[in-house]
Order: structure tokens, then C-alpha cells, then sequence
């Protein structure tokens, strides 16, 4: 079951169906955009609520320049030390 969000947004009576549908459109992407961006939801759960298939979604933050996984400078410095021990292992057995 789902809910529906219906935000009272007040506009001018110049603006044609065709500006308002898009102004709803870039409303509700930017949201879940923003959202995505600072970890709140996942990458499926924004396809989700954008109506849209994983992989338009994944098209869809690529083409925004937003980062499909979030990679910190720890998790790096982390991975590398790992790498780097691995490697000396594997040196010791030649």
C-alpha cells in the first residue's frame, strides 16, 4: 500500500500544464536526488519513488555527476593498508 505527498505549491495562472508538469517532474528529481546524494536512500529505492527502472536511475546520477558509492578517504587508507600486506604476503612466498 502507499501513501500519497501533495505538497500545495501556488503558482501563477500564466504558467501552461506543460511548464507545471515539468516543474513537478524537476521537484520531485532534485529531491530524490538530494536524498540519494546524502545517503538517506539507496539507489533502489530512488528508482522507486522516480518511477524509473535501477539502471535509468544509475544512468540518471551519472549524468548528474553524482557518485554511485560513496568511497571515504578511511575506507581508502583502510583498502590500501590491506592491499599493501597482501602484496608483501605474497612477495614472502616466491
Amino acid at each position: 500500500m502507499s501513501r500519497e505527498l501533495v505538497l500545495k505549491w501556488p503558482i501563477p495562472e500564466t504558467v501552461d500544464k506543460e511548464l507545471e508538469k515539468e516543474i513537478v517532474h524537476l521537484t520531485k528529481e532534485e529531491v530524490v536526488l538530494r536524498l540519494f546524494k546524502e545517503e538517506k536512500i539507496s539507489s533502489e529505492y530512488g528508482a522507486e519513488l522516480l518511477e524509473m527502472s535501477l539502471a535509468e536511475f544509475i544512468e540518471l546520477i551519472k549524468e548528474k555527476g553524482i557518485p554511485l558509492t560513496h568511497y571515504t578517504r578511511e575506507e581508502w587508507d583502510r583498502d590500501k593498508k590491506a592491499v599493501d600486506e597482501m602484496m608483501k604476503l605474497g612477495k614472502k612466498g616466491e
